[in-house]
């Protein structure tokens, strides 16, 4: 995906779509397309701030070191949804 798709697709889906046009649009320059392979780790907890990934594309499974350890996914995030420490 390109950087123009992922920030359209950004722009018109989840929370950003509700924003004013001014707000998304700048809050949109700021981005940067990454990649991520399958199984990456993006931040893990105790990790200093140091971001915020809106997806563009495929999943983000979200695990939790609290509950079982037989079902640990605590959230699932689709393309349009946003996370980030």
């Amino acid at each position: 995906m390109d950087i123009a798709n992922a920030r359209r697709l950004l722009a018109e889906n989840g929370w950003l779509a509700a924003m004013p046009d001014a707000f998304r649009d700048a809050m949109l320059r700021l981005c940067e397309l990454q990649d991520f392979e399958a199984g990456d780790t993006i931040y893990l907890a105790g990790d200093p701030p140091g971001g915020l990934y809106g997806i563009c594309g495929g999943a983000l499974g979200m695990t939790s070191g609290f509950g079982s350890a037989i079902s640990p996914i605590a959230h699932v995030g689709q393309a349009g949804a946003w996370t980030g420490v």
